[in-house]
């Protein structure tokens, strides 16, 4: 459990009640109340990453398989974490995880005996 990202996550509840959307409507939004538009995220992610001082590219998808490798690194089922990134596939997930985290292959080759 994340929580300092839940604390974060409660107090955007609070203020988004103040916002003109209702209890259907998009969990993130403009100030509007209306959702946000993928091209405004491509936009104001990798901005307000500069403005944190992070150096490295952000971007959402980065953030999918950030989540996704923290989940195997956590000992999740790799069927827990298909349903949950919504793959058909068990192995479609594993090739997925597999190029984003490969630490299994690594651990696995650095407890090798090399002869």
């Amino acid at each position: 459990m994340d929580a300092v990202g839940f604390e974060i996550l409660e107090r955007w509840l609070q203020a988004r009640t103040s916002l003109p959307v209702g209890d259907g409507g998009p969990l993130f939004c403009m100030m509007n109340g209306k959702p946000m538009a993928s091209c405004y995220v491509r936009v104001f992610l990798p901005r307000i990453a500069k403005k944190a001082g992070i150096l490295r590219r952000v971007h959402a998808h980065g953030f999918r398989h950030t989540h996704a490798a923290e989940l195997r690194g956590e000992g999740v089922d790799i069927g827990v974490i298909s349903k949950q990134l919504g793959h058909r596939s068990i192995a479609t997930t594993a090739r997925y995880l597999d190029h984003i985290a490969p630490w299994d292959v690594v651990r696995a080759m650095r407890r090798r005996e090399w002869r």
